[in-house]
């Protein structure tokens, strides 16, 4: 979402906030808890080094010891570099270093010592585990294909081969302790790891439903705003179209009469004073005529005072294209729902007149079913591509007045086939 979208103390910019703080604390989170794993992991390979420095000197003076010890070094300082990986923040490349490391170190192991190989496939499941919260889902099947494959290889290498004499230089109850010991290890890491996901999936979940609700709030808030501007509007269209019926409209009235009085006082053969009175009165006329027109683009008054199948039969009678109107009574409905399924078809009638063509036919059709008030306002005109152009303008306003009454808007177009706009409206059943 982008937070440039709105201003920056509006309530949708306070909860975008909230939901990068949410996604951000937890990244944090996650990159220490990383951190702090690869940390132990790497003390814990770097902790071998001296076991088989140890074994070399005390047991058995093999040079292949000396070459684990080194590998096993290596494998600690390539943990150690996912550890400086991790606390930078790159935590997918530090799943990849962290996973070098662990599979060179159980290679190493398995050459040393085959004969502890309930250790190595515990331990090479460990980066699939580490991976599952820190990379994508394509990069996941990666490592957990790659991890199965080392902790299948090197059971495999435990159970079937003898690759090194150290087995008949140790005594066995030395295995049997690295077993003892670093099973718990391995078993207790993965569990770790478990809880580590739980509580991130888990504080996840919480904070993505926080937001979500506030959001939710937020948006509810504005759709509620949206809804009363535009109420508030419709009133004031009403207000303004009562004002110009019954003040200017009766002004305009009253000078017809005024004109017509004078003209029956003028004397015989005053002939160019009554043409003069006549244009006067033309005029008045015209100007009336065009009050009218404003009044009911503002409100029409046959909405108000007879309600929506009135008012649209009304326009259709009065458009200039070919119409074809089936309309049914639909009774009357809440003023906000009547303005919003008026404007929205005069808007789409006056669309068609523009982009139909002079030719195009038009057809309009009014209905309620049960507990939906529907139109439909149909041209075959050339048509358009409803992709290829942005909600704007007239397209943006029915939109806005469908969403204000809860009602949807689908607008049905293309080269050739005209264009279709079709509305639904929920409203209370008829009894």
């Amino acid at each position: 979402m982008d937070h440039d979208l709105f201003p920056a103390d509006s309530p949708m910019s306070v909860a975008v906030d909230e939901v990068r703080d949410s996604i951000e604390s937890l990244q944090d989170e996650q990159r220490r808890s990383l951190t702090t794993f690869i940390v132990l992991d790497a003390a814990l390979t770097a902790a071998a080094v001296p076991f088989v420095l140890g074994v070399w000197l005390t047991v058995a003076h093999e040079p292949y010891l000396l070459a684990v010890a080194v590998v096993v070094a290596a494998a600690a300082c390539v943990m150690a570099l996912a550890a400086h990986r991790a606390r930078c923040g790159e935590t997918s490349a530090a799943v990849g270093w962290l996973a070098a490391g662990n599979w060179i170190a159980i290679a190493a192991g398995a050459f040393l010592a085959p004969t502890v190989w309930p250790i190595y496939p515990i331990a090479a499941l460990l980066p699939a585990v580490v991976a599952a919260s820190y990379v994508r889902q394509d990069q996941f099947r990666w490592y957990l294909a790659a991890s199965v494959t080392v902790a299948t290889s090197t059971t495999l290498l435990g159970l079937f081969t003898n690759i090194t004499s150290i087995e008949e230089d140790v005594p066995e109850w030395t295995f049997t302790m690295l077993q003892a010991i670093f099973v718990p290890i391995m078993t207790g890491a993965i569990g770790f790891l478990a809880l580590q996901n739980f509580a991130r999936v888990r504080l996840l979940v919480t904070s993505m439903g926080d937001a979500y609700d506030s959001v939710r709030f937020q948006a509810n808030d504005l759709f509620a705003s949206r809804s009363r501007m535009i109420a508030a509007t419709d009133r004031e269209r009403r207000r303004i179209e009562r004002d110009l019926h019954d003040g200017t409209q009766q002004h305009f009235v009253a000078m017809s009469m005024q004109l017509a009085a004078l003209k029956n006082q003028l004397p015989p053969g005053a002939e160019e004073l009554r043409a003069q009175v006549d244009r006067l009165r033309d005029d008045v006329k015209a100007a009336q005529r065009n009050l009218r027109e404003l009044t009911a683009a503002i409100y029409p008054p046959t909405l108000s005072q007879h309600g929506l199948t009135s008012a649209i039969r009304f326009i259709a009678d009065r458009f200039t294209t070919n119409v074809t109107a089936q309309i049914t009574n639909v009774g009357r409905c809440a003023p906000d729902i009547e303005a919003a399924v008026y404007f929205t078809c005069m808007e789409a009638l006056q669309n068609a007149s523009k982009h139909a063509g002079p030719d195009a036919h038009v057809q309009i059709e009014l209905r309620r079913d049960d507990d939906q008030l529907a139109f439909v306002i149909a041209d075959d005109g050339p048509g358009f591509d409803v992709a290829a152009i942005a909600i704007a303008g007239g397209t943006a306003n029915m939109h806005d007045r469908m969403t204000a009454v809860l009602g949807t808007l689908t607008i049905e177009s293309g080269a050739g086939i005209g264009t279709t706009v079709r509305g639904n409206v929920p409203v209370p059943k008829r009894e």
